[in-house]
């Protein structure tokens, strides 16, 4: 059994979702940086193991995944932290739409009740 919500209530919810969004537009254009900083640095790193690898083909592909562990690890947390905060931007939007249907609804009550 759900709560019941006055108008304000909810209005006051739909600012705060649109001031966690706004925020979370910010967060998730660093994290998009960060990324992008992390993968240049993963790159990077590999084509200079790459260069430094010696053997048969098989020997430097191990060289240069074991020589770049640190930069690899990096790039994935970077991707996986932006996937998450996108996640969590996809959700609030959900959330956002959810109350604005309960504002329509409550509205709609006010109306059939006279309250204007």
């Amino acid at each position: 059994m759900s709560d019941v919500v006055s108008m304000d209530q909810l209005i006051s919810e739909i600012r705060a979702i649109s001031e966690r969004q706004s925020r979370g537009v910010s967060v998730i254009h660093d994290l998009e940086l960060a990324l992008d900083e992390a993968s240049r640095e993963y790159d990077w790193a590999k084509a200079n193991a790459m260069l430094q690898a010696t053997g048969t083909v098989a020997e430097k592909e191990a060289q240069v995944e074991l020589g770049t562990k640190a930069q690899r690890l990096a790039y994935e947390l970077a991707k996986t932290s932006l996937n998450y905060a996108k996640s969590q931007a996809k959700n609030l939007e959900t959330t956002l739409m959810a109350t604005q249907s309960q504002l329509s609804a409550v509205k709609a009550t006010y109306m059939v009740g006279g309250n204007s």
